[in-house]
């Protein structure tokens, strides 16, 4: 089986929304001289909001696009619908220090569905779950950009069909494991009083290369050992359970494009049929 195909704007559409991504998390470190761009935390919060609503209709229109090109439809579309649901309450699920189960979905709905797929599935099951639990805050925009890329990456990657297929995924989990966390911090260290975080804190005029030193010093010193529990989950997950779920996403596709060629077939010319699948 190979992944769905659709328009080059559909995927133009997801690489504009990580642009803006990496703008956003970059900003503050690559502006000239090192300046500090947002002066407190207040000032850097004040964009969520903005990126939000911009993050949110590039969604919109990624999924508008994929109905257009024909690289989702209605199926796709519940299938998506359902599955944001159960992975926003996959995030309530209790486990050791930094775990969560929410991001295997994006993983392997990436690798099967395609990157488009899974950027919407990690992005949209950010913001479905902060509704849930009441934890709507300026980090939400932010942390849906790196679960969207969490559920990006696998769509490029090669596909594998033998009983090994789970071990790229479960290398990229573990990458995305610490990944996550070294992004998600970006948003707000920035801004941190440097009289709190002496040493690691971002100095202005610093430079890039002094700052991003000094980041690296914060993370080691207060994120690593928490994403190393999130990568241990993503290893555990995509391992145990990714195979069978590869297979059941793989015959939810198969058995959906039988029907849509039987019924094309049966409507239309052998050739109009032929043309009418998925490259």
């Amino acid at each position: 089986m190979t992944r769905r195909r659709g328009g080059w704007w559909l995927s133009l559409l997801v690489l504009l929304a990580s642009a803006l991504g990496v703008w956003i998390f970059l900003a503050p470190l690559a502006s000239p001289g090192g300046e500090r761009i947002f002066a407190t935390a207040e000032a850097r919060s004040a964009e969520a909001p903005l990126v939000f609503l911009l993050l949110a209709g590039l969604c919109v229109a990624v999924v508008v696009a994929g109905l257009e090109s024909g690289k989702l439809d209605a199926r796709h579309l519940a299938m998506l619908g359902v599955l944001v649901g159960i992975n926003a309450v996959l995030r309530l699920v209790p486990g050791w220090p930094g775990f969560s189960a929410m991001f295997f979905l994006p993983i392997v709905t990436g690798y099967v569905l395609g990157a488009e797929f899974g950027f919407l599935l990690g992005a949209l099951s950010i913001a479905v779950s902060a509704l849930i639990t009441h934890g709507m805050g300026p980090w939400v925009p932010f942390q849906m950009l790196a679960a969207g890329w969490t559920g990006l990456i696998p769509g490029w990657l090669p596909v594998i069909r033998s009983r090994l297929e789970a071990v790229p995924l479960a290398v990229w989990g573990v990458i995305s494991g610490f990944l996550f966390g070294f992004v998600i911090n970006l948003w707000f260290w920035p801004v941190l009083d440097p009289a709190v975080s002496a040493g690691h804190a971002f100095e202005t005029g610093g430079g890039l290369a002094r700052n991003l030193a000094a980041y690296g010093l914060y993370y080691l010193a207060t994120s690593i050992w928490w994403d190393a529990g999130r990568a241990a989950g993503n290893l555990v997950l995509l391992l145990l359970v990714g195979p069978p779920v590869l297979r059941m996403l793989r015959r939810f596709e198969q058995r959906f494009r039988f029907r849509v060629e039987e019924q094309a077939t049966s409507h239309r010319g052998f050739g109009e049929a032929s043309r009418s699948r998925d490259p």
